[in-house]
């Protein structure tokens, strides 16, 4: 008893997000338990990158220290869920049964790397904060006004994101293109103010470049690099849905090919009519049509 009373028993770690470590192999048995189980591990994602968005505009308009360990802290907690999340649905997609859960599957497989855009988005954000503390510049009243108006529109639509995710409201899902819409006009309408005060001298230059590349993240439409997909996309689906990519890398094995020895396409995971499909698009550049990089010219400038 005197042992136990100077040697006090370590203090229980506490999970930060324990919703993020719900994902266990032996739900495979049961797959529809599964998918339940990782759309709410997913929305836990998007709550937490969207409330590190929430935080890192915070930071961009005053920096504080305090919240950037936080949102550092929750995006380690995503990277790790993003990987974990990777792995797992790979391993499911193989023992999902119905046309539901197999849609559900889809939906999930995008959302994942959605959802840890929004993280990366956040820590952008606090990398611009940080060039305004290293420079020792601000922006001027008139921006931080205007960032905080981007910002809670950026917010609301996160939320709205989020929340339909959870709940598969369709419905709620509708208002977010025409909210998406205006933040585009009101991304248009503040560049070309701040362009004016630039001019005028009444933004600095250090700050001014800052605030455009905050904007930018706020109507972000990045080239999308799918680098480890399992079912190939319908390049014209992309091109409707504004999802533009770099290159798409689909996994080796059962995801391509029955047979590797006969050379057999598989359709476990891309039926052949899609395979063939895909890579004679015009949009889709294959191996044989890259130019040969030890001829292509480089330009010097």
């Amino acid at each position: 008893k005197l042992s136990m009373f100077i040697v006090k028993d370590d203090k229980p770690t506490v999970d930060k997000h324990p919703e993020l470590h719900t994902l266990d192999e032996k739900l495979f048995n049961s797959p529809s338990v599964a998918v339940g189980v990782t759309i709410n591990a997913v929305a836990a994602m998007g709550r937490i990158a969207r409330g590190n968005f929430e935080k890192a505009c915070k930071v961009l308009r005053k920096y504080d220290p305090v919240l950037v360990s936080e949102i550092n802290e929750d995006e380690d907690y995503l990277d790790q869920f993003k990987d974990t999340a990777d792995r797992f649905l790979v391993g499911l997609s193989k023992a999902v049964e119905t046309d539901w859960d197999d849609r559900q599957m889809d939906m999930l497989i995008q959302a994942v790397p959605a959802f840890e855009r929004v993280g990366d988005y956040a820590t952008n954000l606090v990398e611009l904060s940080e060039r305004l503390q290293a420079e020792s510049t601000s922006f001027s009243d008139m921006a931080k006004r205007e960032i905080g108006l981007i910002c809670d529109a950026v917010n609301e639509i996160l939320e709205i994101t989020v929340n339909a995710f959870a709940n598969d409201d369709n419905e709620a899902a509708k208002a977010i293109e025409p909210l998406e819409e205006t933040i585009d006009d009101m991304v248009m309408i503040l560049r070309d103010r701040h362009t004016k005060r630039l001019k005028t001298g009444a933004c600095s230059i250090g700050s001014g470049l800052v605030f455009m590349e905050a904007l930018t993240y706020s109507e972000e439409n990045k080239m999308i690099v799918m680098s480890e997909n399992g079912c190939l996309f319908d390049p014209a689906l992309a091109q409707r849905d504004g999802a533009m990519w770099g290159f798409f890398c689909t996994w080796q094995g059962e995801f391509v090919l029955a047979s590797e020895a006969m050379n057999i396409l598989s359709e476990q995971y891309t039926e052949e009519y899609m395979v063939r499909q895909v890579y004679a698009d015009e949009r889709v550049i294959t191996r044989s049509e890259l130019p040969d990089i030890t001829t292509y010219p480089v330009r010097s400038n």
